[in-house]
């Protein structure tokens, strides 16, 4: 496989910056848009094999929102979600969402990096429970 090409949903500057260089770093691709609405005009012919996306964005937009966006154009993407939502149903609603990994804020840089080699590398992460 190529590089992998993540898209990345976050709308903290800094998180998402920080995200961005570990992953450039790992040998990703990496779209980061600022906003929502930049997502949601994406061009469909260039393909993304991960979205990581915040559960919470700007402007009353969400994951789930984001998630169901980019899957009509790319239905066999993986997704991760990472939330500050203590949530116990959370990871349900993110399993039925069809996210293949929640993660928690806050978290290290390096947790989100390490799930999107393990999706991008054929090995399972499951949802926790």
């Amino acid at each position: 496989m190529k590089s992998p090409r993540v898209l990345l949903v976050e709308d903290n500057r800094l998180l998402r910056w920080c995200v961005c260089s570990e992953l450039h770093r790992g040998g990703c691709a990496v779209v980061a848009p600022e906003t929502v609405d930049e997502v949601m005009r994406l061009d469909p012919s260039q393909p993304v094999n991960v979205l990581v996306t915040d559960c919470r964005l700007a402007d009353g937009h969400n994951g789930f929102e984001v998630l169901a966006c980019v899957r009509e154009r790319y239905p066999e993407i993986c997704a991760i979600l990472i939330s500050a939502e203590a949530d116990p149903q959370l990871a349900v609603r993110a399993r039925d969402a069809g996210f293949d990994v929640v993660i928690e804020k806050p978290c290290r840089v390096a947790e989100i990096v390490g799930a999107v080699r393990a999706l991008t590398s054929g090995i399972s992460a499951e949802l926790p429970s």
